[in-house]
């Protein structure tokens, strides 16, 4: 399992960062991220209060479906457009290319994401 984790530990960053970058541009309060190695699968879960338009739920409905590309895995911090140095706002939809699940809900302005990664 400490093989896994370390194999995953890039691609953990990476969604982290975008989950962490997408939150702070929505204003987020009382925000927690979690991760979780578990029956071969690495599950991110993040979740905060946010007051969110009509346009950002229709965006978050892009990761409904999501659709693993493989020939992505080593190009996935410029798809998705993060990095130590870069200042953008993290586009989630690009997210759906390197996880095999993934789902949100929003009650009382509390938005989870939650992404789902067969290793």
């Amino acid at each position: 399992m400490k093989n896994i984790i370390k194999n995953e530990e890039k691609t953990a960053r990476v969604i982290s960062s975008a989950l962490i970058t997408y939150y702070f541009a929505k204003t987020v309060q009382n925000f927690h991220i979690y991760i979780d190695f578990k029956d071969n699968t690495m599950c991110i879960r993040a979740e905060g209060k946010v007051q969110l338009e009509s346009k950002d739920i229709e965006e978050l409905h892009a990761l409904r479906d999501p659709h693993r590309l493989p020939e992505f895995e080593n190009y996935y911090e410029e798809l998705i457009g993060i990095g130590y140095n870069s200042n953008e706002i993290s586009n989630l939809d690009a997210l759906s290319s390197i996880v095999d699940k993934a789902k949100w809900t929003y009650e009382e302005e509390v938005l989870c994401i939650q992404f789902e990664r067969r290793i």
